[in-house]
């Protein structure tokens, strides 16, 4: 169970640090606890250190937290979303606007929030149980559609 939350925790970071400047890992602990994940100062350094994040100064007055791979092709996320899938998804079955995956025991928040952070065309957004990930299309009948898509990340 903790590499689960581990890996949800760094996909957030991952999210956070492309998105904000951040100059402090307390900065980076305070708003992972807003996103419910309380966390000390050294979990997020080792966090950091297992991303490759480094401390940038990229024009700016201030220092910040970069990861190394953020100059890199967009499909780095594509990359890690595959790598969620392969460890644990089992299936996938559309219904209207809708795509149910079944994923192994206690990973649905890691394939959601993978999902989240690199939503395939036509996802709107996701819902996460234990062994169940509900993914939701933006088309009325494009479920089939959706699943076809997640399925084709795995043969990329």
């Amino acid at each position: 169970m903790p590499r689960d939350r581990s890996t949800i925790r760094r996909i957030l970071i991952r999210q956070l640090l492309a998105e904000r400047e951040i100059s402090s890992q307390v900065e980076l602990a305070r708003l992972l606890g807003e996103a419910g994940h309380r966390v000390t100062q050294s979990t997020v350094s080792r966090d950091l250190t297992e991303l490759g994040a480094i401390k940038a100064d990229e024009g700016t007055e201030h220092e910040r937290y970069a990861l190394g791979d953020q100059h890199r092709p967009v499909d780095t996320g594509l990359d890690e979303l595959r790598r969620t899938l392969e460890d644990y998804l089992e299936g996938a079955v559309p219904s209207g606007n809708l795509v149910v995956l079944k994923v192994r025991s206690a990973t649905a928040g890691a394939v959601a929030a993978a999902l989240d952070a690199n939503p395939p065309k036509g996802v709107v957004g996701t819902l996460a149980g234990d062994d169940t990930v509900v993914v939701i299309a933006d088309d009325a009948v494009g479920g089939g559609n959706v699943a076809k898509t997640i399925m084709g990340i795995l043969e990329e």
